[in-house]
């Protein structure tokens, strides 16, 4: 089920221009990053600094962006339903994180990039109740869903990044009969607490890989009447309700654009049982909180593991170094594994490139044939 609005032919080219012109850039700074690592090779040498240049990437904001009242944030999800029983969670999760978060964690107004287990997941039937699906297999870990975020500043920037999701997984060989688009979302966050800026104790800078993830996808039932203040208030009242659980972190709501039809919220705790509780709580209060909370229907929640975080106020780094103790081996080991990242990445970036302009080209030709 897709639930994303594309809008107008002009956005969605300009969406694509986003893409092509990241692909571009990225793709001569990779080459001539390429050309200085093959001359390097030809002479013998290999150092820890040429695996550092390209694999690590320092802070570029002071304090995580969760979203109004401190700063704008737009946040893009995938729910991708795996395909078969042959690919773990974790298998899928590494494929992204290996080939894709190079990539994503490089484009313009780049704020969270989340990967996470989807150990439990609740959908609300045609009468209003909740029913429990099983989503892993205790024997194999194998999984039915895996889940994605990202943040970026602007709609525009949220948007490039998810259409360059998709366009990964249909250029990866390996992955493009192995996942399926199952729930996408495109939204404005609307709240985020805490609401910490850098000169706070509630600032965030280091991300949440090992603590646990819950989400709740709801539609409204009469999106007209829906507004942007009385969810921050409903949304306010309840973190009231959330944050003096053991272990929390964060919350999170958004709002879809500009239809108001969709609302997407996560939490995020310390440790699993709280982060199910905050969960079943939240699912609770839509139902039952009458006074603040307008009719919906929960779409899907899930809750799991959060198994890799990027934040723009964290830094990171994709270096694979190895605990060998002979360090010539470590300092070769590490600019293998840049190698290896680049030319995935470089790869992947020349389709999209590719991909983009033959789309941008046959739209102006259509435009010039019939109008």
């Amino acid at each position: 089920m897709m639930l994303i609005s594309y809008g107008s032919l002009s956005l969605f080219l300009r969406r694509r221009l986003i893409i092509l012109f990241v692909s571009a850039a990225v793709l001569v700074a990779i080459d001539t990053s390429a050309a200085t690592e093959e001359a390097a090779a030809g002479a013998g040498v290999a150092t820890t600094e040429d695996a550092s240049s390209v694999s690590s990437f320092a802070a570029t904001c002071d304090c995580q962006p969760l979203g109004p009242p401190e700063e704008e944030s737009y946040i893009v999800t995938r729910l991708w339903a795996i395909l078969g029983g042959e690919w773990s969670d974790q298998e899928v999760i590494d494929e992204f994180n290996q080939g894709f978060a190079p990539i994503v964690t490089a484009m313009p107004g780049f704020q969270r990039y989340t990967a996470a287990t989807t150990a439990t997941s609740t959908t609300e039937d045609d009468s209003g109740e909740t029913s429990e699906n099983a989503m892993s297999d205790s024997d194999n870990s194998i999984a039915a869903t895996v889940f994605f975020m990202n943040a970026f500043d602007t709609a525009e920037h949220a948007a490039a990044a998810q259409e360059a999701a998709q366009v990964f997984v249909e250029t990866n060989d390996r992955l493009k009969s192995a996942i399926e688009p199952q729930y996408f979302t495109q939204d404005q966050a609307i709240y985020g607490f805490p609401a910490g800026s850098a000169s706070s104790s509630s600032c965030i800078t280091e991300g949440s890989v090992g603590k646990f993830l819950s989400t709740r996808l709801y539609e409204w039932t009469n999106p007209e009447n829906i507004t942007t203040d009385e969810l921050i208030v409903a949304g306010s009242h309840f973190n009231d309700e959330i944050q003096g659980l053991d272990g929390y972190i964060t919350y999170v709501g958004t709002l879809s654009k500009p239809d108001n039809r969709y609302t997407f919220v996560y939490n995020i705790y310390e440790t699993e049982a709280v982060s199910i509780l905050a969960n079943n709580m939240g699912q609770n209060n839509t139902k039952t909180n009458n006074v603040e909370v307008p009719p919906n229907t929960l779409i899907v929640s899930t809750q799991g593991e959060i198994k890799f975080d990027y934040l723009c106020a964290a830094g990171f780094n994709f270096s694979n170094s190895t605990d060998d103790e002979d360090d010539d081996d470590d300092t070769v080991s590490a600019a293998a594994a840049s190698a290896l990242v680049v030319g995935s990445v470089y790869d992947f970036l020349a389709k999209v490139f590719v991909t983009n302009s033959i789309i941008i080209v046959s739209s102006a030709i259509v435009d010039v044939l019939f109008t």
